[in-house]
């Protein structure tokens, strides 16, 4: 047997103990979400507070390393950034060890040894290691999605403790100066309704294009637009107002509306799972056959409003939330209200 016929042997053997670990990584994942957000903002207020210029920092880069991997050590590093992102010549960096959630790949690295045994001589302990590295940094990828819920509040955190400027943020989450996925956005500078226009003039949801992703037009006024068919997955809409406006078709995945105000405005067809709506102002607001599922409307104020045919599955509001009308009663069991604490 060659080293390529052992290795793919090899590969076949274990690939349902690195299956096992990444299920278990992704329980310790779920179990550890607060512990893990509490130790990285932690890490960022220190990081943050030692820097003095606050106009400075416009990226934050959350990086898993695998430098002490192999050793079971799992750091993650914290680097602020200025405009130039990694080419910047003087980043702020933190270490935080978060070996705990990893934990479960201890074990797996020990399958894995194991059993190396009946391929000895083609199969060694370092293909292993490279394995468990792959699995690690493979999972901690893909919590991007999980941390854009868990830090969507990040720039409002880190203004109100007075460590940074709310011009403009961008958290970038993977490797160390890697391709990164972007978990966070605000860009508060002057923009417009017209910008917005002329800048998604050739925007289709035919054809990707990730200069369309992660749009910020926060505080922009929208009046009577039309928008159709356009990929604005994860667009930013903070402090927005909107008044006879009309979204058809468009993919609006993950947007961030908080403290918006609508008035008039209608929503047909649109995939618009996992928006964050809260602390919206509605007044005569239709969504018609859109995918609301895991959308966040905690805090939202509604009048005369319609979801109709709208897909509900898992949406969040306020106990007060419930007497708006516009949800039928099919809709009504696919919501979860906003957990309250409890009162003696």
């Amino acid at each position: 047997m060659s080293r390529e016929e052992a290795k793919k042997a090899y590969k076949e053997e274990v690939s349902e103990y690195l299956q096992n670990g990444m299920e278990q990584l992704q329980d310790y994942w779920i179990k550890k979400g607060d512990d893990i957000k509490r130790t990285i903002l932690e890490a960022l207020f220190q990081l943050l507070s030692c820097n003095e210029d606050k106009e400075r920092v416009q990226y934050i880069q959350i990086s898993l390393l695998r430098s002490q991997m192999d050793e079971d050590v799992y750091n993650m590093l914290l680097s602020l950034h200025d405009e130039t992102y990694f080419r910047d010549p003087d980043p702020r960096m933190q270490a935080v060890d978060i070996s705990s959630v990893f934990a479960p790949l201890k074990e797996v690295r020990a399958r894995l040894y194991q059993a190396i045994g009946q391929y000895q001589g083609k199969i060694e302990s370092f293909d292993a290691d490279r394995m468990i590295r792959e699995t690690a940094m493979a999972f901690y990828k893909k919590q991007a999605d999980n941390c854009r819920m868990l830090f969507r509040d990040l720039g409002q955190w880190a203004v109100e403790r007075a460590v940074l400027s709310q011009k403009r943020l961008v958290v970038k989450w993977g490797g160390f100066q890697e391709e990164s996925e972007t978990i966070y956005l605000t860009d508060t500078r002057e923009k417009n309704q017209s910008q917005f226009l002329t800048y998604n003039e050739k925007n289709s949801i035919n054809g990707w294009d990730v200069q369309y992703v992660y749009q910020s037009w926060e505080t922009v006024c929208f009046t009577d637009i039309t928008v159709q068919k356009m990929n604005l997955l994860f667009l930013m809409l903070r402090n927005c107002s909107m008044d006879r406006c009309q979204w058809e078709s468009c993919m609006i995945h993950g947007a961030v509306f908080r403290n918006s105000k609508m008035e008039r405005v209608v929503f047909a067809g649109c995939d618009m799972s996992g928006c964050d709506f809260r602390d919206v102002k509605f007044n005569q607001v239709q969504f018609i056959q859109c995918n609301l599922s895991g959308a966040d409307f905690t805090g939202a104020e509604f009048e005369m409003m319609q979801f109709t045919g709208s897909q509900m599955e898992d949406a969040k509001f306020s106990r007060d939330g419930l007497y708006c009308e516009g949800l039928d009663a099919s809709q009504l069991q696919q919501i979860r209200l906003e957990e309250e604490p409890y009162v003696f």
